[in-house]
């Protein structure tokens, strides 16, 4: 099981990673790889990770998410996190993650929220580990 990404952009340049698949081990060290240049090549672009699609978090692969996380929010929120799964907001929380400092919507439950995002502009790339 492998994590494929679409990436969009909307008309602000703020940038949309849609994941599909499985965030394990072997495919989140070139996610990570993927997700820092992006960041990088565009500085001032809020990114927001969509992970309706992502279908299995495995316990290695959830470790260097994180430590992802952390490296491209240390010096201001640039990425956040949007329909982040109940299961997955648990599997966060064994690595003493405070995943609700990265979700820009509205809480519908005490552990997850679920933000309805209108996807604009055009596709940029897409990218398969």
């Amino acid at each position: 099981m492998s994590i494929r990404a679409t990436i969009t952009t909307d008309a602000n340049g703020d940038i949309t990673v849609q994941m599909h698949g499985g965030l394990e081990y072997d495919y989140s060290v070139p996610l990570k790889e993927d997700l820092l240049e992006l960041a990088e090549q565009n500085p001032h672009s809020r990114i927001t990770l969509d992970m309706q699609g992502v279908d299995f978090v495995g316990s290695s692969g959830i470790g260097n998410f994180v430590d992802t996380l952390r490296h491209l929010n240390r010096d201001k929120t640039q990425v956040n996190l949007q329909n982040v799964k109940e299961e997955f907001v648990k599997v966060f929380k064994l690595y003493t993650f405070d995943i609700s400092t990265y979700i820009n919507d509205q809480f519908e439950t005490d552990e997850t929220r679920h933000l309805q995002l209108i996807h604009g502009g055009s596709s940029r790339r897409t990218f398969e580990n």
